[in-house]
């Protein structure tokens, strides 16, 4: 029995609409990655033209544009096969982004008024093969998307010579089916990933925070509190208290995954204070940009201070640790500077493996751990991606 026209569009919203909410799902549940919230704008604006396909294609549905059926069906087409095309920059992680997706917005918001539908169409579908393509280089599951792509390709083109009926939209579900399995194995590939991660974070937590509260570090603290008691009681005590909050935090770090920077920089100054009178030696922490509400995994900036100390005060009696924070667009940048010797190499230890596991365990594969010499110093930074 043949579908009316109703039930076929009721039967395709359904559809478009459970993708839809399916990867608005993804995009709160993963970070807010922002390629699952253009996916699932390609299905609502597909939604859209399912609607207007009910009504005659000359029946005129916004007089004061004169805008009639068949015109806001194109608009529904270019606006969705953008959100597929930026979709696709997103998750593939494309050079030149923004210089793109401000192309292509442009184009598709003139092309109603200067070329045909199907034209537009095989021309946005043809920019996003291309972007596949150039996606087989970083992920091997991203043929399934090239695959969807191919098939709306062709069906388009039975459905315009009239050969396959409803040809863009057969095509159109398959490659959301198809985009749907390779987001299901991307997530599941990320999960495990994370799985790895703690895992790794477990471990290492266990030796850096051995390696920190190793033997030799509390007796040479115990034998620096002493001589503390006799030569100044006060100052004394104040060593004993960052001594007890340095303590106090390395022994809840398994509790928590994100830390407001505020506590960080709380621990690595009562940190430099016991580094300090344990070298004989004169640290200062200064913070730049920095409201105090960011968050990042605990002992992370502590970390690259402690390898800055090790490393870089041997011979020097001072030292100044700068940390700053900068953003743009796309990424947020917390910088942390020495004014101590860089180190000739950087060796990838116990404690720039922590770092990284934390990172890895808060922020899956949305950030990197950079280093790099200064006529005077050390930098460290860390770069989240938004």
């Amino acid at each position: 029995m043949a579908f009316e026209i109703h039930e076929l569009s009721l039967v395709l919203s359904t559809l478009f609409f459970s993708a839809a909410v399916f990867n608005l799902a993804l995009y709160f549940g993963y970070h807010k990655k922002q390629d699952y919230l253009f996916f699932s704008f390609f299905c609502a604006f597909h939604i859209f033209k399912v609607w207007l396909k009910t009504f005659p294609q000359d029946q005129l549905l916004i007089p004061s544009l004169g805008l009639q059926a068949i015109d806001l069906i194109y608009f529904s087409v270019s606006l969705g096969l953008l959100s597929l095309n930026i979709f696709l920059l997103h998750h593939f992680d494309l050079s030149r982004k923004k210089l793109l997706i401000t192309a292509l917005s442009v184009f598709s918001l003139i092309a109603p008024f200067i070329i045909p539908e199907d034209v537009f169409i095989f021309l946005y579908v043809s920019i996003a093969i291309i972007q596949s393509i150039l996606g087989l280089k970083k992920q091997r599951y991203n043929w399934m998307i090239l695959l969807g792509l191919l098939f709306l390709f062709v069906s388009t083109i039975l459905g315009t010579t009239g050969t396959v009926p409803f040809g863009y939209f057969i095509g159109v579900i398959v490659m959301i089916i198809l985009m749907t399995i390779s987001s299901g194995i991307q997530l599941s590939q990320q999960t495990n990933m994370l799985n790895r991660a703690k895992l790794q974070s477990a471990k290492l937590e266990n030796q850096l925070l051995k390696k920190s509260i190793q033997p030799h570090f509390i007796l040479n603290s115990l034998t620096s509190l002493q001589e503390l008691i006799e030569q100044d009681p006060k100052k004394a005590s104040h060593f004993v208290q960052n001594l007890s909050r340095v303590f106090t935090v390395f022994s809840k770090v398994n509790e928590r995954k994100l830390i407001p920077i505020s506590d960080e920089l709380e621990l690595a100054g009562s940190f430099l204070d016991i580094m300090a009178v344990r070298m004989n030696k004169k640290f200062e922490l200064m913070a730049d940009t920095i409201d105090g509400s960011e968050e990042i995994p605990p002992g992370v900036l502590l970390t690259l201070i402690e390898n800055g100390v090790t490393h870089g005060f041997s011979r020097l009696n001072t030292g100044q640790f700068q940390i700053s924070k900068s953003t743009t667009d796309s990424t947020i940048t917390f910088s942390i500077e020495n004014d101590g010797d860089a180190p000739s190499s950087i060796e990838e230890g116990v404690g720039i493996q922590y770092i990284r596991s934390r990172l890895s365990e808060a922020f899956g594969d949305n950030y990197s751990l950079q280093f790099q010499p200064l006529e005077q110093g050390f930098k460290s930074q860390i770069i989240l991606n938004r």
